[in-house]
């Protein structure tokens, strides 16, 4: 086991990765590189359902698709998905990570389930009523810890003690770990995850609150953390195209440091006069 897999496993108190990955749902025709495992243990980027224009495609020149899509089961260890075929056709990449990584979410908290819904249609495009979802990067799944669809805001869009966000952070800090190599660069295999505008909010103080105990990768979760409307009762999660997705549109990868969104973080910018 690399030594990057060894301390993932001592910083979550879980089995050994390379013991703990699943079966996939697809042929591994490539296996990874040692490179390739050391950064991302739990993606496959290769295998099953390959990813083509983008998640979010405005026209028809940049609509995403899916190229022989990964089913995903509709259960599995440590997850349950949605009933309807229809909805759970991903890429490889996606299918990978959400089976790989819900049995290490359940070791964590046994009486927890990841519970994902729409993910994109079998050949991909255009899937209503997202404006998204468009090549098997995209997921939705429920906040962790909850149990059914429903918002984790009161009426007021205050925060309920139905966010978990310790589950949430855990699970979070576990997927933006997972590294990939694009264009040269080493970079997370995520590129967003979208939340309410109030829980963005919420997040930021409660990170605040404990900034001493902060380290890199919680300020990477919070640059990840995207306000917006419609996810109160789930968040979304985004991948960057796989490396071996030649025909996938994706997301630049940033150089430098980047804001994390959260004015207790962030310094102002002053404008000269």
């Amino acid at each position: 086991m690399s030594k990057f897999i060894f301390v993932l496993a001592l910083a979550f108190g879980v089995r050994s990765f390379a013991a703990g990955l699943q079966p996939m749902p697809f042929p591994i025709v490539t296996p990874p590189s040692s490179e390739e495992l050391m950064l991302g243990p739990l993606l496959d980027l290769h295998n099953g359902g390959q990813s083509t224009g983008a998640a979010q495609g405005k026209d028809a020149t940049t609509w995403g698709g899916l190229i022989d899509a990964t089913l995903l089961p509709q259960q599995g260890v440590g997850y349950v998905a949605g009933r309807r075929e229809t909805d759970r056709w991903a890429s490889g990449l996606m299918a990978s990570l959400l089976i790989n990584s819900a049995p290490l979410v359940q070791e964590k908290y046994p009486t927890t389930l990841l519970r994902i819904g729409g993910i994109a249609q079998q050949t991909g495009g255009p899937y209503k009523p997202h404006s998204s979802h468009q090549n098997g990067l995209d997921a939705d799944i429920q906040f962790v810890g909850t149990v059914k669809y429903q918002s984790v805001l009161d009426a007021n869009g205050v925060v309920t003690p139905l966010f978990d966000v310790e589950q949430n952070w855990f699970y979070w800090r576990l997927v933006t770990m997972q590294q990939m190599k694009v264009s040269g660069k080493v970079t997370s295999a995520v590129s967003m995850i979208l939340v309410d505008p109030r829980i963005k909010t919420y997040l930021c103080a409660w990170a605040k609150s404990r900034e001493a105990q902060l380290d890199a990768l919680d300020y990477e979760v919070l640059t990840k953390l995207r306000p917006t409307e419609g996810h109160d009762d789930h968040f979304h999660l985004r991948l960057r195209c796989s490396p071996a997705y030649t025909s996938c549109i994706g997301e630049r990868v940033p150089s430098g440091k980047r804001p994390t969104g959260c004015s207790e973080f962030d310094a102002p910018i002053v404008k000269s006069l």
